[in-house]
Parts: structure tokens; C-alpha cells; sequence
């Protein structure tokens, strides 16, 4: 097959785990003999921003390369405040020429910033088959995460609260910069490092400036109806796949609430090109005595971490049989052993200082790695009912599914009670989990291109 991807675009410049597994997928399709090629939202021109043009770049590590000039603005995570750019048309015919003339089988598409609605309209037309694969949120919610900094947004549907919550987001100017060829070069200068940190930090403090419930006299109905337009416009987008491609259950629960998802919606969980099975029995869990738990997520409200230490601070008086191994910053508890952030690398390390893994988070994630990590390892896991990868759990065997911050607490007692139990859920994982590799996953890819995937 002739397989187009579009993602944000190559390493180094774009980074993060939906260009990790969009490149890895394109490597495994490339080694398994398909053309493959990537195309991505690129630099706006100086004197026409209107007209799109495709340009051809080099191939990287053998993939074609197709950047899009002038697409649709690229908000990455700061969310929009002017709808009109992000919804402007743009030429059907040039990308319907361009589908014609390399004869694409399937348009693989892992996000929807900058790509302009015609690129999905003329590939129908030229029957080149459709797959949208769900990486977070964005169509459905301007942040990518329907999370007002550290607090779940109750009025998603409406749009009631997006006026607020998009209040800094980045201008169109902004936007045109960080999508250009002079930003590609200079974004790992430590002066761009350091204006990215202090928007990052006016972004955090205007999260604890104002209240999540928005004074809804305050509320211009213009603005609602401004970011319903703009959700309706994706959802259309959507609409026309010929596959929704949802990383998890939990992803899909919650674009089943916008649309409706039973023509074209499969849950597939996904991996990456650095999973295999390393899985091994560890020994000396209940000789030992010292139970370590591990913790890979940054120390935020949203991440759970806090609800967390809260359990352990609650059991610490009555155990002493533990450690709770953390890697982003320090925690003054003696149960804490604090570490510096790790590389890849370092992740067998890691898997290998923890007897099982605590994925406690607060907020709708679609898919992390962290959990089939950990499982590739024999590390067995907890995780809460809104993580995705709870898709891999099978409660009581391989860890436990948590709804409140009491079950947690409890289901940590019951573990420092009977250690064995840890050893215990490492054997059946050892012994009855596949690891799903990306050699794996490209096969389950390659059944949804071909249409013969399992709804």
C-alpha cells in the first residue's frame, strides 16, 4: 500500500508521544514494505498567507516528505481566541490534484490542527480511505484536554467556559512565527527556552487568577456560539472518516458525547516502536520487606499525585514497609525517594528500581505508554478509572482499577498487608500478558486500512 501520514511533522522539531508514534508506525509500514510518507503543517508565506500549496521536501529515513504551506493555524496546547482563521477555506482542487497524481491508498491523519477540512473532502474523492487516529481531544476542545489547568471543565458541551479558558491563547501572529522556518531554527536557543518557560508560567498563574464557574452573566452568547461553530466545524471533519481509530475506551467514551461514533468508531490500544517484551519474575518482593512504588508523572493536582501522597501519608503511621519512588521533583516524606527526571534510556533502570507502578490520574487521558511499559517489564499497575491504558488491566491479576481516592488508599493497604500479592500479579503478567509491540500494532493498523478491523 501507498500510505500517506499527517502529524505535526518530523524529530527534532516536533516532539512528544503522537510524533513518537506516528514515526514509529511509519517505519514499522516502511518495514513491512509499504511507501510511506508524512505530510505536515508547515510555514505561512510572507505575501500570500491564503493560497495552500503542497511543497515536496527530501525523504527522511526513506519517507516522502510533504510539507503544507499556508494550512490552517497550529495552536499546539495554548487553545484559540479567533476562530475565523482556523475555519477559512482552503483550495480543494490542490489537494485532490495532489491525491490523483501519487495515488495514495489511505490518509492516515493524527491531528487535526492545521489541516484544512478540503484535504479530507477531496481524498473521499479521489477513494483514497480515511483514518483518524485520537491522540487527545483537539476538534472537540481548543486545549486538546477539556482541563482548565489542574481543573476538569464541567461544561464542555456547552462552551460556556471556553471563552475564559482560551483567554491566552496565542495570536494569529504568534502562531505564523512558531509555525516558521526561522522558528525551526532558533526554537532550542535558550532565550526562546526561556520566553517558552514564562508563557508557560503567565498561562499557569492566570489558572490560579480566576475561578473555573465563569460568572455566567459575564458571558457573551456571540463568544459561545463562536466556539460551538468552531467544534462543529471538526465534528464534520470527523463525520467524513472512514475510520476513527480510538486509542482507548476511554477515548471513545468521550467523543461518543459529540458525535456519534457507531459508523466509523474502533478502539484499537496502540504502541510505540521502543515496547518489547522484557518481561522477567522479580524476585525478593516479600523477602525484602520494602515494597517500592512507582510514580513517573510530574507532582500536579491533575496527574493525581497529590491524591496519592495523601493515601500514603494516611498509611504511614501503621507502614513502614515502603518507598514511593518519584522522578520530578522532591517530596518531604520519609517514605519518598526522589530522583531526577530519566531518559529513555534510563527506563529499564527505572522498571527495574519499582515493584509496581501507580498511574493515578485525574483527568480523561486517552492513552499513555506508561502502563505497557511498565507490563513489558512484568511490572504490574495501578491506575484510576479515567486513565486509558486501563484497557490493558485486568483487575485483581495484572493491578486494579480505582474510582475514588478511598479505593486507592485501600487497595495500597491491602498490598502492604500481603505483599506476596505483588508477586503474585508480576507471575500472571510474566506468565499471561502479551506485550503488544509495534510489529504487532502495525498489523492491527494495516486491518484498519484495509477495512477488516473489529468494531
Amino acid at each position: 500500500m501507498k500510505i500517506l501520514h499527517y502529524s505535526l511533522g518530523f524529530p527534532p522539531f516536533r516532539t512528544g508521544g503522537m510524533t513518537k508514534y506516528c514515526i514509529d508506525l511509519m517505519k514499522a509500514e516502511k518495514g513491512n514494505g509499504h511507501e510511506v510518507g508524512l505530510m505536515w503543517p508547515g510555514h505561512f508565506a510572507i505575501l500570500d498567507k491564503s493560497t495552500l500549496h503542497i511543497k515536496k521536501h527530501n525523504a527522511i529515513e526513506g519517507c516522502f516528505n510533504y510539507e503544507l504551506v499556508n494550512p490552517m493555524p497550529v495552536p499546539l496546547l495554548d487553545g484559540i481566541k479567533d476562530i475565523e482563521p482556523f475555519i477559512e477555506s482552503r483550495s480543494e482542487d490542490i489537494f485532490l490534484g495532489f491525491f490523483k497524481k501519487n495515488s495514495f491508498d489511505v490518509l492516515h491523519v493524527h491531528t487535526l490542527m492545521g489541516l484544512p477540512k478540503e484535504c479530507i473532502i477531496a481524498a473521499k474523492k479521489a477513494n483514497v480511505r480515511t483514518v483518524f487516529t485520537s491522540h487527545d481531544y483537539f476538534g472537540l476542545c481548543p486545549k486538546c484536554s477539556f482541563m482548565f489547568g489542574d481543573i476538569a471543565c464541567k461544561e464542555g458541551k456547552t462552551c460556556i467556559d471556553c471563552t475564559q479558558c482560551n483567554k491566552t491563547a496565542l495570536s494569529q501572529k504568534k502562531i505564523e512565527l512558531m509555525q516558521s522556518a526561522l522558528y525551526k531554527q532558533i526554537k532550542q536557543l535558550s532565550i526562546i527556552k526561556k520566553l517558552r518557560r514564562r508563557h508557560i508560567q503567565s498561562v499557569n498563574a492566570s489558572y490560579q487568577a480566576v475561578s473555573w464557574i465563569t460568572d455566567r452573566r459575564s458571558v457573551n452568547q456571540s463568544d459561545i456560539n463562536k466556539y460551538a461553530r468552531l467544534r462543529q466545524y471538526y465534528v464534520s471533519i470527523f463525520e467524513q472518516m472512514d475510520v476513527i481509530h480510538f486509542n482507548s475506551n476511554n477515548t471513545r467514551k468521550i467523543f461518543e458525547q459529540y458525535f456519534d461514533v457507531s459508523r466509523n468508531g474502533t478502539v484499537v490500544t496502540i504502541s510505540n516502536g521502543e515496547i518489547e517484551d522484557r518481561k522477567a519474575l522479580k524476585k525478593g518482593i516479600v523477602q525484602n520487606k520494602e515494597i517500592r512504588i512507582g510514580y513517573l508523572g510530574p507532582q500536579s493536582i491533575r496527574k493525581g499525585f497529590f491524591e496519592l501522597v495523601d493515601c500514603l501519608d494516611a498509611l504511614a503511621a501503621d507502614y513502614k514497609n515502603f518507598k514511593l519512588v518519584t522522578y520530578s521533583g522532591l517530596l518531604d516524606r520519609e517514605y519518598a525517594e526522589c530522583h531526577e527526571p530519566y531518559s529513555y534510556s534510563e527506563l529499564p533502570n527505572v522498571m527495574h528500581d519499582m515493584d509496581f507502578l501507580v498511574v493515578p490520574s485525574k483527568w480523561n487521558e486517552t492513552f499513555g505508554f506508561t502502563v505497557l511499559e511498565a507490563f513489558s517489564y512484568g511490572i504490574p499497575a495501578i491506575v484510576s478509572d479515567t486513565v486509558g491504558a486501563k484497557d490493558l488491566i485486568q483487575p485483581n491479576c495484572s493491578g486494579f482499577i480505582y474510582r475514588t481516592q478511598d479505593e486507592l488508599q485501600q487497595i495500597l493497604k491491602k498490598l502492604f498487608d500481603n505483599p506476596e500479592k505483588i508477586q503474585q500479579m508480576n507471575r500472571f503478567i510474566v506468565e499471561n500478558v502479551p506485550i503488544k509491540t509495534m510489529i504487532i500494532h502495525e498489523a492491527e493498523i494495516e486491518a484498519l486500512y484495509k477495512g477488516s478491523e473489529q468494531k
